[in-house]
Order: structure tokens, then sequence, then C-alpha cells
């Protein structure tokens, strides 16, 4: 199974994925789920918020909530990903949601070019995301449900940043349900 995408709201979490099927053809499944992840999937993404400021160049890390990972692969397998992240506007105390840009993770292929473009530690990182985006993808998964229903609360904490649609919510994303 490859993954593509995963990303994280406080109502559910999407992702892509494509897996052979019987007869070897790819099939793709881009799936929403209200099963709360485990805990050390939130663990994986919040570890990712020093690489975002690096990568981006924030001078701090300070209002950075990541949100997500995409993940693409060459022909021969070689992965970038990107990560996809809510920044709080310190101006605005407003969220602003960016993407870091698409960094090769693996060195290349024989007959490919480039270079990996993260650190070993970042690598690290990126893989232990990975890794946990695809156990959540195979069912590893809380026994909980995500709050589907219920109208967002208003925001208690003024750094917490709104869902990716805007609406105010009391949770930080990568905070555990």
């Amino acid at each position: 199974m490859k993954l593509l995408k995963l990303i994280r709201s406080t109502k559910d979490v999407r992702f892509v994925v494509e897996k052979a099927n019987e007869d070897g053809h790819i099939e793709r499944f881009d799936v929403t789920a209200p099963e709360a992840p485990k805990a050390s999937l939130d663990r994986a993404l919040t570890a990712l918020v020093p690489m975002i400021a690096a990568v981006v160049g924030y001078a701090s890390p300070a209002g950075i909530f990541p949100v997500g990972i995409a993940v693409s692969y060459t022909k021969r397998g070689t992965r970038s990903v990107s990560v996809r992240y809510l920044r709080t506007l310190p101006r605005t105390n407003r969220n602003y949601l960016a993407s870091t840009p698409l960094l090769q993770l693996d060195e290349p292929a024989d007959d490919e070019e480039g270079k990996p473009e993260v650190t070993t530690a970042e690598g690290n990182l990126i893989i232990a995301m990975i890794t946990e985006a695809r156990m959540y993808a195979e069912g590893e998964r809380q026994q909980t449900l995500l709050p589907l229903d219920e109208p967002p609360a208003p925001a208690e904490n003024p750094e917490a940043p709104a869902d990716l649609f805007g609406e105010p919510e009391n949770t930080q994303p990568g905070a555990s349900a």
C-alpha cells in the first residue's frame, strides 16, 4: 500500500492510498474516517513542527500546527513529501493554511537525479509520520469517534487554530481526542 495523503482535522481524518487488487491492478482509495487516530499519529505530526519552521524559514516554530502530509513517488519509488500546516498569523491571530515545498526524502534510484533535501533527523521524523499514517489507513485507530455532528464551541484559547474551513475549535490539530 502506498500512502499518498493524510489530512487530520478535529472532525475527521482523510487519507488517500493506492493498493494493488487481486488482479495486480492499482486502485486508489480516498477515505474520510471519523475514528480518532492513535495518540502516536498526533505526536508524529507535532514532531514535524521544527522541520517545518526550518524548511520554510520561520524564525520561530510558534504558531505552527501540522495537519497532514502528502507523499509522491517516482516510477522507481523515490519519495518526496510536502507537509501541510496551519500557521497562526501574529498580526491578525488568524490561521493560514500552507504547505512546505515538495522535498525529496530518499536517495534517488540509479537512473534518477536529485538528492535528499532533508536532514537524516528530519527524514526519520517524516518516515515516522508516514508509518503512523499508513497504520491509520490500515485500521489502527482509537476506538472513539471524532465529534462529527457537534457544532464547534467558541475558541477558548486565542492561539487555537480554526479548523480547515475557518470554524473555531477548542482543540489544536494534533491534540488527542
